[in-house]
């Protein structure tokens, strides 16, 4: 890490202690030096990334954070980084003292941590990057001295941290860890609810269902949750709810939506969530009125707002709604996914009106958004089921079902359905009936099984109309 490394740091900070705006200028700054600027910088990241890659730093920020997975421990170095030289020295050789420097003798360490905005530590993992991908058009190349994947120290166990960190421990009210070394059942219950959010915010689906179900459905761990605040309540439902709806549970999504449905006012991510519930029911009065239609309104509302347009038959709004959106910018405070999901909203009401080209467009861009995530995202998939129907729209229908057939073998649910019906059309155009009718009628048991009612009785008018059965 050399001067000018800090001195780039320096320079890109803001007042507000803003990571995300000083990404963005970090960003923006390392493009104007050029390529060989951009690539010393992000070697001199790699180094104080490993310099911070410490068990004694991990534990102290999992103690004090009640919970640190692994990609929040890297946002977190990041985070640091972004502070400057002093507070990253500090943080490799007294972490304790830093944490504690952090808190500062604030009673409530969750909004302190909320107020210092940690998770904005992944916008600076990027910003070297961004910087060659403008110059170049490509990502920054390995180094030839990769990161280390494993931390330096001595590892630890949970339950040794208010041992290891005592005066850290002390400094933290008396029910965030439990009394002496072993956490109290609010304590599990906080870093079991950390680490479930956290692999839902990584799209790590299956990981959250298994940590965060058990403290939706057992009421006392309910009860211990909602001790905690309505945040981590709020976000528990919310990662149970959504995860069960991508699944195709949608039954199961309302469950989990409506323990905090009175909390509807402050948390509007739970109120489009239920919208897509509704949506999913074919209820569309029941999800308009829990929509903004306000063109100023979140992106992801607004293509709810296009889908309620759709599915009433307003083929003309739902367009100009989705081309509208083409044209709109990403806000910096936008997470690359959820603007990917919206845009896959848009793109699969292109395709099914048949905008091909504006449609390609959009996939795209999602494409873009999705660059890095893990291949079980739920969000590749959904990208692939509009290739295919873009593809169709192509006229090339050979390579659309040989994509329509892997999308099938690799999909379930009701993300299985909709490949089952896009294969449907493809076999409808090239004149095979049979294997239509028989892609039609399982997508329609699959949709139905989903709670999907909307989509599967859209799929019996479809097939109704080409002549197929789907009984």
């Amino acid at each position: 890490m050399t001067p000018a490394f800090w001195q780039r740091i320096e320079a890109s900070k803001n007042d507000e202690g803003d990571r995300a705006l000083q990404a963005t200028t970090l960003t923006d700054q390392l493009a104007a030096l050029g390529v060989d600027a951009i690539v010393e910088f992000s070697r001199g990241f790699d180094s104080a990334m490993d310099h911070l890659f410490t068990w004694e730093l991990w534990g102290a920020a999992y103690l004090a954070m009640g919970g640190c997975g692994d990609d929040m421990f890297e946002y977190f170095r990041a985070w640091l980084i972004a502070d400057g030289e002093a507070t990253t020295i500090l943080s490799g050789a007294e972490p304790e003292s830093m944490l504690r420097v952090l808190l500062a003798d604030w009673d409530d360490p969750d909004e302190r941590w909320e107020d210092l905005r940690v998770h904005q530590g992944e916008n600076i993992l990027y910003a070297a990057g961004l910087a060659h991908e403008r110059l170049t058009g490509e990502w920054l190349p390995p180094s030839p001295d990769p990161r280390r994947s494993d931390p330096t120290g001595v590892a630890w166990e949970e339950d040794e941290l208010p041992r290891l960190y005592p005066d850290l421990a002390a400094s933290l009210p008396g029910d965030w860890w439990g009394e002496a070394t072993e956490p109290g059942p609010i304590a599990e219950v906080r870093v079991q609810a950390r680490s479930g959010i956290d692999a839902f915010a990584e799209g790590d689906h299956a990981t959250a269902l298994d940590l965060l179900e058990p403290l939706v459905e057992d009421p006392v761990n309910w009860e211990l949750l909602s001790a905690l605040g309505r945040d981590w309540r709020t976000d528990a439902a919310y990662g149970v709810g959504i995860s069960r709806l991508l699944r195709g549970d949608v039954a199961g999504s309302a469950d989990a939506l409506r323990l905090v449905v009175g909390d509807l006012d402050d948390y509007p991510h739970i109120r489009r969530a239920l919208a897509q519930v509704e949506l999913a029911r074919g209820e569309l009065d029941s999800a308009a009125a829990l929509i903004d239609f306000e063109p100023g309104a979140n992106r992801y509302e607004r293509a709810l707002a296009a889908k309620v347009a759709f599915r009433r038959g307003d083929r003309d709004e739902a367009l100009r709604r989705s081309l509208a959106e083409i044209e709109m910018p990403i806000e910096e405070d936008e997470h690359p996914w959820d603007v990917a999901g919206s845009y896959q909203q848009f793109g699969q009401i292109l395709v099914d009106l048949g905008a091909a080209e504006e449609a390609e467009t959009m996939a795209r861009a999602i494409g873009t958004l999705l660059r890095g995530a893990p291949d079980d995202l739920p969000l590749i998939g959904h990208l692939r089921i509009v290739l295919v129907g873009i593809v169709r729209l192509q006229g090339r229908l050979e390579a659309a079902l040989e994509a329509a057939d892997d999308l099938v073998a690799d999909l379930e649910g009701s993300d299985q359905a909709e490949a089952l019906r896009e294969r449907a059309r493809v076999g409808s155009s090239m004149g095979n009936d049979q294997t239509a009718s028989d892609d039609f009628r399982r997508a329609t048991e699959l949709f139905d099984r989903a709670g999907e009612t909307w989509e599967a009785q859209r799929t019996r008018s479809e097939a109704s109309a080409g002549g197929f059965s789907t009984s």
